[in-house]
């Protein structure tokens, strides 16, 4: 998926372009609503390090699904100034994350956009994470901040304390955000999303086409380690130092790979861009306090 900059660059100017009068605000939290689930997959890991990772990834990519995007944008729409043009662009954002997300080539990877009628990722891959489309989407997204950033925070909070049976609704509907991917989990390893269900029939593996999305090589171990924390041997990859590559391939036997692909990545500058954008986003949501929040409708 594109970083969090890449995000605000694209989506934050055709915000301005076609929205201009609607908060700007609310479209850059859709633009990280989607990432919510990857955040939370790397606290579990460190809160309850014995999760099963499996279904622990199958828990994080459901609940990365547009429609359960639609719970926390309804959730954070109740306690703005403006509900509805609030929910709509988080909702419409929430949406071109998971488009722009689908234009990167991510072996094993993709979005869901028509979950829960269909599970199947859609996936177009047109270019790497490490392309030159991405560096002038996150150019974009730093230029973007530099223009409007001084207007943002010089804007009133958006928020509006919720009533009673508003903050109950923003309960139950995080809840629900929390809950429902349990129920969906099944059905998103029926059809081998990320592989998951090929890696779980560890007996069955060998011949059986594979492909992970960023893993960890290690040329003293010879293989990989995946996101399971399964380490699995590699033939056809060799490099002389550790990193994180993306590869496909098939089963040699349960725990020896093939590959008949492989590209590596630089997730350090990932990692600090997207880093950069959420924090950017949490800081222009903030706004200036200038008034004291209002009390919103039972």
């Amino acid at each position: 998926m594109p970083n969090t900059l890449a995000h605000l660059g694209v989506q934050g100017v055709l915000h301005r372009t076609f929205f201009p009068r609607l908060d700007l605000r609310w479209a850059l939290v859709g633009c990280v609503l989607p990432d919510l689930s990857w955040i939370l997959q790397r606290l579990l890991l460190l809160l309850a390090p014995g999760l099963d990772l499996l279904d622990l990834r199958l828990y994080v990519m459901v609940q990365a699904s547009f429609v359960l995007c639609l719970l926390p944008a309804a959730a954070l729409a109740l306690c703005a100034r403006r509900p509805w043009p609030a929910f709509l662009l988080m909702a419409g954002n929430s949406f071109l994350h998971l488009l722009l997300d689908a234009l990167e080539i991510k072996w094993a990877n993709g979005v869901h956009l028509a979950a829960p009628l269909s599970w199947h990722l859609t996936a177009f891959g047109l270019w790497w994470p490490e392309s030159l489309w991405v560096s002038a989407m996150t150019l974009s997204g730093i230029g973007l901040l530099l223009w409007q950033g001084g207007a943002l925070l010089r804007q009133d909070s958006p928020w509006l304390r919720p009533g009673l049976a508003r903050a109950l609704t923003v309960l139950v509907l995080l809840l629900t955000y929390m809950l429902l991917p349990l129920a969906w989990m099944d059905a998103a390893e029926a059809v081998d999303n990320h592989y998951v269900h090929t890696l779980r029939q560890v007996s069955e593996r060998s011949g059986r086409a594979i492909a992970f999305d960023r893993c960890r090589y290690d040329p003293a171990l010879g293989g990989v380690r995946i996101f399971s924390g399964e380490q699995l041997q590699v033939r056809g990859l060799a490099l002389a130092k550790p990193a994180t590559v993306s590869l496909s391939g098939r089963f040699l036997d349960p725990t020896t790979v093939e590959v008949r692909d492989w590209h590596r990545h630089w997730p350090l500058a990932r990692d600090l861009t997207s880093s950069l954008g959420l924090v950017a986003v949490l800081i222009v949501l903030i706004g200036r306090r200038r008034d004291r929040a209002q009390v919103g409708g039972g």
